[in-house]
């Protein structure tokens, strides 16, 4: 006999596993005060489990206000049960994004904003047959255009848009355009985990500008620079080069580095000269 919690289990160790720092068992406020099973602070993210379809209602429900009212971002794990249709078509217009028991292992991504597309909210089309097609493709064109020149949390988005579309389309339009891979989240704001959307990873420069960014996307940012780096020159950099190609102060490579190293992706290692330089691992040359 499975045991009531297995959903619950499997989710808490995948982020586990992802080294994501979550609360259990948290209680947060929206219109109401809800019961969550993990909060993710750094990615203002709850995750609340269905074990059974006679929760679903109430769980979903929780998921609605806190998204609404406080803005989180709200994943809906469910067990091996048939989802409504009408659980679908309100997932879609108003961002939540339900995870079924096939897709787990995508949650660490989808927390982290990288653009995975969930199945279950794709096969609803709620949003255009309640405001004329023409209208969604225009809000996602404006969308778009406004992407293309500055990185924007959803609130601008909304808040530049408002009066134009309807608030519910424009929701919609964003979940849509990110879970096609069309916008994507170059980084999250430090303290509300609020997210950051843009339409290619190079516009992180003009992001860290704009707004504080969180130190744990900062981190990747430097991480992925560093590699991208080490790509360049199989032969390997010193620290003091590393520095000069990137323009960072010495600790800061120092601790990118050994962030890599912790990772296994990097290595350290001595020349005949004494000289000490960093490579990346083969199976990460590509």
């Amino acid at each position: 006999m499975k045991t009531k919690s297995r959903v619950r289990t499997r989710v808490k160790r995948i982020l586990k596993n992802y080294n994501l720092n979550f609360k259990e068992k948290v209680v947060l406020r929206g219109g109401l005060e809800w019961n969550v099973d993990f909060y993710i602070q750094e990615y203002n993210t709850v995750i609340l489990c269905c074990e059974e379809i006679g929760d679903l209602w109430e769980k979903f429900t929780a998921c609605q206000d806190l998204t609404v009212k406080n803005g989180y971002t709200c994943i809906l794990v469910v067990g091996g049960f048939k989802i409504p249709l009408k659980i679908l078509q309100l997932s879609a217009l108003n961002g939540i994004v339900i995870v079924d028991e096939g897709g787990m292992e995508n949650i660490p991504k989808i927390v982290m904003g990288e653009g995975v597309s969930v199945e279950l909210n794709s096969k609803t089309d709620v949003a255009e047959r309640r405001t004329p097609r023409r209208v969604v493709s225009e809000c996602e064109e404006r969308i778009l255009d406004m992407l293309r020149n500055t990185p924007l949390t959803a609130e601008e988005i909304l808040d530049a848009l408002k009066g134009v579309y309807p608030h519910r389309t424009i929701r919609w339009c964003i979940s849509k355009l990110k879970s096609s891979g069309k916008i994507m989240v170059v980084a999250r704001i430090a303290g509300s985990g609020k997210a950051i959307y843009a339409v290619n990873p190079q516009q992180i420069s003009i992001a860290m500008k704009r707004y504080q960014i969180s130190k744990s996307w900062i981190r990747r940012i430097r991480c992925e620079i560093i590699i991208k780096e080490l790509k360049k020159v199989k032969n390997g950099v010193s620290v003091s080069e590393m520095a000069e190609r990137t323009g960072w102060k010495i600790p800061q490579v120092v601790a990118t580095l050994n962030c890599l190293r912790n990772k296994g992706l990097v290595y350290e290692e001595e020349e005949v000269d004494g000289r000490r330089i960093w490579k990346l691992k083969e199976e990460e040359l590509g």
